[in-house]
């Protein structure tokens, strides 16, 4: 197919244009016949407080000056009054910086009196009755007409005006954590010459500045400009220009899924007559929704401005314009917009309410009959294989008759879980290749586990690898670290089965609860049915869909990317997306030294003590088999990182062109399925779903089989020798189900949970134990002085290493299994120096090999 064809296929396969990205309502109206402009707004204990601004009296006429008020109104949220409270700020104010914090209040910093500015800071908080006040430091100036952004605990304010008198903007920048308020900081100035009513907004960790007006001679330059600035560096860099200048629209700009801010309204510097301006007739300002991808630094637009109220009712009053000159005010999943400026001189008496929406993908009815053709063949299989299922070697080994390309392929789609599939082009579309090396020493270990460790595995006859740790230590480790395992699997299972269902529930309209249990159940039916056969044999699957689908999206980008595949690789190559090594020294970054050594560490761990794995290379006729099974895992995994790095960068350059296909997405996960769904030929999305459904069930039927393999291999059996292999099997199979329905039921209790801390503390928690268990691998085979003691301490030590690393230091997270693995093997030959092993080693150590099969 012609690259031309392609391109005319996905341009008719894209669809309409994603649907409004704002959803608008409104909360009961300003209680006085005109609003505010510059209030300081937020929300403290449900309570929306709106303190202080400018507007004029009842004739708009130019004679008449501008009041500057010092009052104080609340709404209790959502269906409250407005009530004026008695406590008034200390004096008039407005065109403050005003920021929510979400447990301490509203943050008001400088603003102007219509006398002068000020530099005072305060906490605003509201008790029930009645609002108090909380100093903070003062600014170093004077400031108004400022913006800011709340990141953390810490404020960041930039630009303004510091001198009602004085026509020269501000450029500096200042922050103040808020919870440890002792003075405020400098860092470096925007590099221009200052602006006033900028918009400020943030994602990503980073301060973006949009627009505003440089003072020129006295005179207001409106700026279309756009700035980044990045806090552990310190540093700007300048950002795409927006479409139109948007002066003083309202600020901060709403954040949209995990990269995009919308700007809404603002002041694009018409020039019109002081008689046009009391027209009802006069367009105002300008009503365009402007929504700026952090990550592919492009614009869209979002629509306009609504020309109706929600009910569907024209706006009262001729108040059809946006405003401008208001703060928003962060309030759950929306932002509060109250009052405001909607022409000069006219204020809004309308309390709007915009929500970002996070758009869904639609599959279409092709793209769900495919997925359930893929489906009932994974359960087909079991049947199939189910025949061949008559002892537990067959259910656990296969009867060792998987070819070493299948057994292979099976390892490499054991570490090419769902997550991974998503999470490498995530990677790479949001940062760069630094993570490439990782992937690459997949490479590097097989060698070493080839040479090392395959051989003990094959040549004892085991069934699991922990029956290795009783004959070189003692059965009490051999059940520590077979429980171990167990436990580890099985918030392993929660976790690659939740998040995969959360990135599928997003982009196709399916509920996530419906997504794990389909996924749990089906997994459970054909693992069940056609054991660790059917499992492989459905990694191999899965494994060419996911490939194949992964090229052919690959090729849809290259056909959308202007200039193709040549054209990405500069795109890509002048905003440093390629950058493959730092060479820095701090090992909180992903550094040179940082990555090499996670990639060691993490990648032997799985190969070396994860049952999952290792029960691949029991599958084969032969060591010989296994090794090479082991070498094609390792092969595959340098053109399956070339593809899924490669995704992510094409992903990037494909939305650059096309920003307007890219729609606000809860995490960077989604970006790929939201690809696969919305861009590819119907059907084609299903099939690569379907392919993704089966990954995720893959982590689970490997992690079914192999939990089911340790119970019965280390717990059951080991204490019912004489037990019939009929009754093996059975117990086998239900431990199958019961674990399964385990793992499936953690999925969706973190689905229930608040996600981000869940997967905090279990990516935290996973390091506690997989580390040390392959720390004692290492210590068994390379060692012989050590026995039970010495294990039992350096599992033990390595744990509270990875507590103390994990909780207690910045580390970056690949070296967390380093110093597991590290302080495991060192405490372990420490204690056996003192207190050595009595076991028999032979043919158990690296010393003395166990014989050739």
């Amino acid at each position: 197919m012609s690259m031309s064809l392609i391109a005319a296929l996905t341009l008719a396969l894209c669809g309409p244009e994603p649907a409004q990205l704002v959803e608008w309502s409104s909360l009961p109206q300003w209680p006085q016949p005109h609003g505010m402009a510059g209030p300081a707004a937020g929300v403290h204990h449900d309570h929306l407080i709106v303190a202080g601004g400018a507007n004029f009296p009842d004739t708009p006429l130019w004679e008449i000056p501008k009041h500057w008020h010092d009052s104080i109104h609340v709404l209790a949220l959502p269906d409250g009054q407005w009530e004026q409270l008695t406590t008034t700020l200390p004096e008039p104010n407005a065109y403050s910086v005003a920021l929510t914090h979400p447990e301490l209040g509203v943050v008001m910093v400088g603003g102007r009196d219509g006398k002068s500015h000020t530099a005072s800071s305060r906490l605003i908080q509201f008790d029930g009755a009645t609002c108090t006040f909380q100093p903070l430091p003062d600014l170093p100036t004077t400031l108004a007409y400022a913006a800011g952004v709340l990141i953390g605990d810490t404020v960041w304010v930039v630009g303004g005006q510091p001198d009602a008198d004085t026509p020269v903007a501000s450029n500096r920048l200042f922050s103040l954590n808020i919870k440890s308020p002792t003075e405020w900081s400098e860092h470096a100035a925007m590099p221009d010459d200052g602006r006033i009513l900028p918009v400020a907004g943030t994602q990503l960790g980073q301060l973006f500045v949009f627009s505003g007006c440089a003072l020129v001679d006295g005179e207001r330059e409106y700026l279309a400009d756009a700035w980044r600035y990045t806090p552990s560096t310190d540093t700007w860099t300048r950002a795409a220009d927006m479409p139109a200048p948007a002066s003083a629209a309202p600020s901060p700009a709403l954040q949209a899924g995990h990269d995009m801010l919308i700007v809404i309204s603002g002041d694009a510097g018409l020039t019109i007559s002081q008689t046009n301006i009391l027209k009802d007739d006069h367009p105002g300002f300008v009503d365009d929704q402007h929504v700026y991808c952090a990550t592919t630094d492009t614009w869209r637009s979002g629509g306009a401005f609504p020309r109706q109220d929600p009910s569907g009712q024209a706006w009262p009053d001729n108040s059809t314009w946006p405003v401008v000159t208001v703060p928003t005010v962060p309030w759950g999943d929306a932002y509060i917009i109250p009052t405001g400026e909607m022409r000069p001189r006219v204020r809004s008496t309308h309390v709007l309410v915009a929500t970002p929406m996070l758009p869904a993908g639609a599959l279409l009815t092709l793209d769900w009959i495919v997925i359930l053709v893929y489906l009932v063949v994974l359960i087909a299989m079991g049947f199939w294989f189910a025949r061949r299922e008559h002892t537990t070697d067959d259910f656990f080994l296969a009867g060792r008759r998987i070819p070493w390309w299948a057994a292979g392929i099976s390892i490499f789609a054991t570490g090419l879980s769902a997550i991974t599939f998503m999470a490498i082009p995530a990677k790479a579309y949001a940062t760069d290749w630094l993570y490439f090396v990782q992937s690459m020493g997949i490479v590097f270990v097989v060698i070493l586990v080839a040479w090392l460790f395959l051989p003990f595995y094959r040549r004892l006859k085991l069934t699991t690898a922990y029956e290795y740790l009783e004959r070189r230590f003692s059965l009490p480790v051999r059940l520590l670290a077979s429980a171990q395992f167990m436990l580890a699997q099985l918030g392993r299972v929660a976790v690659v089965v939740f998040l995969p269902a959360l990135a599928l529930s997003a982009v196709t309209g399916t509920d996530v609860y419906l997504c794990i249990v389909l996924m749990g159940v089906l997994s459970i039916v054909y693992t069940v049915l056609g054991g660790i056969e059917v499992v492989i044999w459905s990694d191999v699957v899965q494994a060419i869909v996911l490939f194949g689908g992964g090229l052919l999206a690959a090729g849809i980008m290259i056909a959308g990317i202007p200039g193709g595949l040549g054209g990405a690789i500069e795109q890509a190559s002048a905003a440093d997306k390629l950058h493959l090594v730092n060479l820095g020294t701090d090992w909180t970054q992903p550094v040179l030294y940082v990555v090499l050594l996670g990639t060691l560490f993490n990648n032997i761990i799985p190969y070396t003590s994860d049952q999952a794995v290792i029960q691949r290379y029991l599958t084969t006729p032969s060591e010989r088999d296994a090794k090479v099974a082991l070498w094609v895992s390792g092969i595959l995994a340098i053109p399956a990182s070339i593809v899924f790095f490669g995704l992510g960068t094409l992903l990037w350059a494909f939305y650059k062109a096309h920003p307007e296909s890219l729609a606000p997405l809860g995490a960077v996960d989604q970006i790929l399925p939201w690809f696969i769904v919305n861009e590819l030929p119907a059907g084609v999305s299903g099939l690569i779903i379907a392919a993704v459904f089966a990954a995720a069930m893959s982590s689970i039927d490997s992690s079914m089989n192999s939990v089911s393999t340790a119970f019965t291999t280390d717990f059951w059996r080991r204490f019912k020798t004489d037990v019939d292999e009929a009754v093996a099997l059975r117990t086998a199979r239900w431990a199958t189900v019961v674990f399964g329905v385990a793992g499936t039921g953690a999925a969706l209790l973190i689905a229930s949970m608040d996600i981000s801390s869940v997967l905090d503390l279990w990516f935290k928690v996973l390091g506690l134990f997989a580390s040390g268990l392959c720390g004692l691998f290492f210590l068994g085979i390379f060692t012989q002085r050590p026995g039970t003691a010495a294990a039992l301490s350096g599992l033990a030590v390595s744990a509270f290493v990875n507590f103390a690393i994990g909780y207690w230091t910045d580390v970056n997270v690949l070296l967390i299994s380093t110093f597991g693995v590290v302080s495991c093997v060192v405490t372990g030959m420490l204690v056996g120096m003192f207190a050595p092993g009595h076991g028999k080693v032979e043919g158990l150590t690296l010393a003395s090999r166990p014989p050739a099969e």
